[in-house]
């Protein structure tokens, strides 16, 4: 019986060091996982599109109108500026608002902040009061949103490559990348980021690729949920050659 016990006890030993023995290798691979796995590194950046439709508001939450479409200078990377329509007493005309001058209020509304204080007075029409008619003309090299979605690629020999799908862009209306889709010779509808700079218009709908297909089929896919993450968005930069802008200031 007392051999029986003995037994039982040695058993019961063994067992419980087997199981701690397992348990330490285990939290040791969990350890060195966690040491070599990329971080992902969140910002505040979002699709172009997003902003289509949006209300535009006063800071005192007037409505002055609706986000219809937005500019982008190829030369800075940056949204220059939001055009605006549905302003009252404006019928269709399309304004141009500097991108600096809006703030993001929420997921459904921007706030315009006026560059300079103008005394309101009683019915006075929001167009008059933000001094809006004094806001300068577009500038003919930008793209516009509206002409770049759904735009086609094509390589510098005038092969068909892709089309854009977005933009992803911050709240400083940096270009993050554009995001291709369809892109010919891949399976399936992989999407690809890449940064602005290395496309520039050839007509209106049309852009051309300054890289290789070869280079463009090697780069990293893109998913939406890679649209947040800085670390990716480095990654592309610095693949394309490029120094990520965030880095240089």
């Amino acid at each position: 019986m007392r051999k029986i016990a003995y037994l039982f006890v040695g058993l019961l030993t063994l067992s419980l060091f087997l199981v701690n023995n397992s348990f330490s290798e285990e939290m040791l691979v969990r350890d060195e996982m966690a040491e070599t796995a990329p971080m992902e590194v969140r910002w505040d950046t979002f699709k172009a599109t997003a902003l289509l439709g949006v209300s535009l508001e006063t800071p005192l939450h007037e409505y002055i109108g609706y986000i219809d479409d937005l500019v982008i200078n190829p030369s800075t990377g940056r949204i220059d500026s939001v055009l605006v329509k549905d302003i009252k007493g404006l019928g269709a005309k399309v304004i141009a608002i500097p991108f600096n001058d809006i703030s993001k209020g929420t997921q459904t509304f921007f706030v315009y902040n006026t560059p300079e204080d103008t005394n309101r007075f009683s019915g006075e029409m929001p167009y008059w009061a933000y001094r809006l008619e004094r806001l300068p003309p577009m500038d003919e090299s930008s793209y516009r949103l509206g002409t770049l979605q759904g735009a086609s690629v094509e390589s510098k020999e005038g092969d068909h490559i892709a089309y854009v799908n977005d933009l992803i862009i911050n709240k400083d209306g940096y270009v993050v990348s554009v995001v291709l889709s369809h892109v010919e010779g891949m399976e399936g509808n992989r999407m690809i980021a890449v940064p602005l700079g290395i496309i520039s218009r050839k007509e209106e709908h049309l852009f051309t690729l300054h890289t290789s297909k070869e280079m463009l089929f090697a780069a990293p896919a893109f998913r939406w949920p890679d649209a947040t993450d800085r670390r990716y968005a480095a990654d592309v930069q610095r693949y394309y050659g490029l120094r990520p802008y965030w880095e240089m200031k």
